[in-house]
């Protein structure tokens, strides 16, 4: 599911309020897509008590095809589409990265997953259309593709599609932006073609950059090469969640030969028993965050800084800014997270203090008067200033501002 969000962690012990805007302010938008590929729909994915840390999730096999070596070809839907260069470049770093070799673990007794490349794109400029829907517009546009040669489909082959900002997709789970924020699917083609479904994935433009939607891009890949005829590839049938749903919004910094970073979002691992994006028994690869950089070999631990914190029973206090409407999906949202997904950060506990679940408080909303413009981490912490002078929410006194900044200011 994507929405138009900024997540501004206001912490202390039993407090986290996050900030969600009105599409109409400038902000950062996190995109988090979740799939079930046969019917084009988008679930979130809810853990159940067997995903706790004494029986964690694992995906079994359906017995049908996996894709076995990725022959991407992207194509952009309105060639004015952004960053076209940038999408480019990281496709094909993507199918050639440590995360496709990850994938290897899901192969089958028929098939062995591996590095793939990019094929190469495709324009489309004729008769477009501002809103598709997926089995009306989407699944007769690559048929007519195919039909014109544009395409030559194989049992390898990937069409990602990339839309212009403001172009709108339907599904039966809803509208783009607003109830997903991608997925991927399979349409037949065997009467036209000499394999017997086509794989894609839609990828609409929620306002973001391209690399803003590399969690989404690289979400859609792992799943479509591991499970494109869902639920006949690799899934978890416990939480009707593919690899990448049960890993949505983690992430991962991966480096390119040139050393360039790359994020992409972490995938479910059997044999880890994990959320990575590195395989099990591949040479080491270097992962970076914004503050450290280590070297990920077979066995990673994750050191407990004994000057740190950690919050037990997480209260939640979702911040909405602006005309936001979508506040139910986001109060469903935190109510996953704040529950059952709770249960499997329970081995980060430190001594007599557990990490539990915790709770949704109400939500509270602020009004975009436009007196700031919400440029910069600055302003918004002097909204959050103005937002406890007037006593809408509770005092603070430790502000998280992105990955691995933080910095602590009084509480006045």
């Amino acid at each position: 599911m994507t929405t138009p969000l900024l997540h501004v962690w206001l912490i202390r012990q039993v407090l986290w309020a996050s900030l969600v805007f009105a599409s109409s302010v400038s902000s950062v938008t996190v995109t988090k897509t979740t799939t079930t590929a046969s019917s084009s729909t988008v679930s979130t994915p809810t853990l159940s008590t067997a995903a706790s840390i004494a029986r964690a999730p694992s995906a079994s096999y359906g017995g049908g095809p996996v894709i076995s070596n990725v022959e991407a070809t992207i194509i952009f839907y309105n060639s004015t589409s952004t960053d076209q260069k940038d999408l480019k470049d990281y496709y094909n770093f993507l199918v050639q990265s440590p995360l496709v070799d990850a994938l290897q673990e899901y192969s089958t007794p028929t098939q062995t997953i591996g590095r793939g490349h990019v094929v190469g794109s495709y324009f489309e400029n004729k008769n477009l259309k501002q809103t598709l829907d997926n089995l009306a517009d989407i699944r007769p546009y690559l048929r007519n593709l195919t039909i014109a040669g544009i395409i030559s489909p194989n049992d390898n082959s990937y069409y990602p599609i990339h839309f212009a900002s403001g172009i709108q997709i339907t599904d039966s789970s809803g509208q783009s932006c607003v109830t997903f924020g991608g997925y991927h699917s399979a349409t037949y083609v065997a009467d036209i073609a000499n394999v017997t479904y086509l794989y894609y994935a839609v990828l609409p433009n929620c306002g973001q950059r391209a690399l803003d939607m590399a969690p989404a891009i690289s979400h859609e890949l792992a799943e479509a090469i591991t499970d494109p005829l869902y639920p006949r590839g690799w899934n978890s049938a416990a939480l009707s969640a593919e690899i990448g749903d049960i890993c949505a919004g983690f992430y991962t910094q991966l480096s390119d030969a040139k050393g360039k970073l790359w994020y992409v979002q972490n995938i479910w691992s059997n044999m880890q028993k994990k959320c990575g994006a590195t395989p099990l028994h591949a040479p080491s690869s270097t992962v970076t965050t914004s503050t450290t950089t280590t070297r990920v070999s077979t066995q990673t631990w994750i050191p407990f800084t004994s000057n740190g914190m950690i919050m037990p029973n997480i209260q939640v206090t979702p911040v909405l800014y602006g005309e936001v409407n979508f506040r139910s999906h986001i109060s469903g949202l935190y109510l996953f997270l704040v529950g059952q997904f709770m249960d499997m950060l329970s081995e980060y506990s430190v001594g007599a203090t557990i990490v539990g679940r915790g709770q949704v408080l109400a939500a509270v909303s602020l009004n975009a008067d436009g007196a700031l413009s919400l440029n910069d981490p600055i302003d918004i912490m002097q909204l959050f200033r103005y937002a406890i002078h007037a006593r809408n929410l509770p005092l603070f006194k430790r502000t998280i501002q992105g990955l691995g900044q933080s910095k602590y200011h009084p509480a006045k």
